[in-house]
């Protein structure tokens, strides 16, 4: 072998070992992972989960509390809506079947890569108003203010918006980003607190029993559909890698059933929308314009979709009596079986785009057992609460006559 050949079989072997430590590296301990063999992350939970009382999962865009009452599970700080079971149930079995296959990490600052960061990063100053609604929360950019909470006295309470602007920074908060909330708690100030602000990259889920004794504490990182799930024990920085795909957030879309008014399709035989219009699903399967007279419909396609929207109309978000104040302007739309039954919708438009939707259900003593047993399903899930809903659905919750039907033209031969 001539010394060329020698050099060149040389640099490639120097290449081979340096991009094998580089795969190695991936952020895994030094230990070698072809060892370990597979053990449960949670081996207790098999046995624990009927004791699970309540799971709280927090993540970057905020926290969700699912709580099990009568063995139901609920969501407390949305009038105890009804979470969904199933996906509850998913969450807890795949933890319970998670299996550690390769050690990852231990080291805090490379978790962010993993998405299973979580740590203190500054504090958080929080406006209370009188009404216990959060006016304001801002960020302190002063490093040594500690965590802690005190209670603003009368005098304070009292106090002008420039003296307590100068209290507040007695605290150290920063008076640019502080302004706004001075103003805003000049008049409505109950008490204010200051707390320590996480990190997150991940989704932190905590299981709790009856007794509020913890069932499990843990951090669920990134998925890769390669690999599996970073996963780690709260408080623990060991973390690891397991095959079983484990995917959750703290999004109210994730835990409840998301359908507002389903119903089987043929039930309603007209819908009438505001006092512009009023459509007829006739018994010969023919939809027409029952009101006003002179229009006929435009096709068979934006009649049914006038009755179909039922079936799409879901939820981004769930509110009580609070939002009742934006409803009685609202427009209006009333679907009515055959018995008389009626549900009504009454939406909103927001500035944002998106709409608050309203339902309310008359059911008559007359009617059809499965129809009245939808309805009351219906009734059960949205009484007392409005939901908040995307603007492609305010648009076709808000479509005027001229897009559905069209007038007669004189001396046409056109029927209804």
């Amino acid at each position: 072998m001539n010394k060329t050949n020698v050099i060149f079989l040389g640099i490639l072997s120097v290449a081979a070992t340096v991009c094998s430590a580089i795969i190695a590296f991936d952020y895994s301990s030094n230990d070698a992972n072809a060892n370990i063999q597979p053990v449960r992350f949670l081996p207790h939970l098999d046995n624990k989960i009927a004791d699970i009382s309540s799971i709280t999962v927090s993540d970057k865009s905020g926290s969700i509390a699912l709580v099990k009452r009568n063995n139901s599970w609920i969501i407390p700080e949305k009038g105890d809506f009804p979470a969904k079971t199933e996906n509850i149930s998913n969450l807890l079995t795949s933890l319970a079947a998670a299996t550690l296959t390769e050690e990852k990490t231990s080291k805090q600052e490379k978790h962010r890569f993993l998405g299973l960061d979580n740590h203190e990063k500054g504090n958080r100053f929080v406006v209370i108003g009188r009404d216990g609604k959060e006016i304001s929360n801002l960020q302190s950019k002063n490093p040594s203010l500690k965590s802690g909470s005190y209670i603003i006295d009368e005098e304070q309470l009292n106090a002008s918006k420039n003296d307590y602007l100068a209290a507040a920074n007695n605290k150290n908060l920063d008076k640019k980003e502080l302004s706004l909330a001075a103003i805003a708690a000049a008049d409505h100030l109950e008490y204010s607190y200051i707390e320590p602000q996480r990190e997150w990259s991940g989704s932190h889920i905590k299981m709790l029993d009856v007794d509020n004794k913890t069932i499990a504490d843990i951090i669920v990182g990134r998925f890769n559909i390669k690999r599996g799930t970073y996963i780690r024990q709260t408080g623990d920085m060991q973390s690891w890698l397991t095959p079983t795909k484990i995917i959750t957030t703290s999004h109210i879309n994730n835990w409840v059933d998301s359908r507002i008014t389903s119903v089987e399709e043929g039930i309603f035989k007209t819908v009438r929308y505001n006092s512009e219009y009023t459509i007829e699903f006739t018994p010969e399967n023919i939809f027409r314009v029952q009101a006003p007279s002179g229009y006929k419909i435009k096709s068979e396609r934006a009649a049914y979709n006038q009755f179909r929207l039922l079936q799409e109309l879901s939820l981004e978000n769930i509110y009580g009596t609070e939002k009742d104040q934006y409803m009685p302007d609202a427009d209006q739309r009333i679907y009515t079986t055959a018995a008389g039954s009626t549900l009504q919708l009454k939406c909103v438009e927001l500035n944002s785009g998106k709409g608050l939707l309203q339902v309310k259900i008359e059911i008559t003593a007359n009617e059809d057992e499965n129809i009245k047993r939808q309805l009351k399903d219906i009734e059960t899930r949205t009484a007392g609460r409005i939901f908040e809903i995307a603007d492609h659905l305010v648009g076709k919750f808000n479509n005027g006559l001229k897009n559905i039907a069209k007038p007669l033209m004189p001396d046409s031969e056109d029927t209804q």
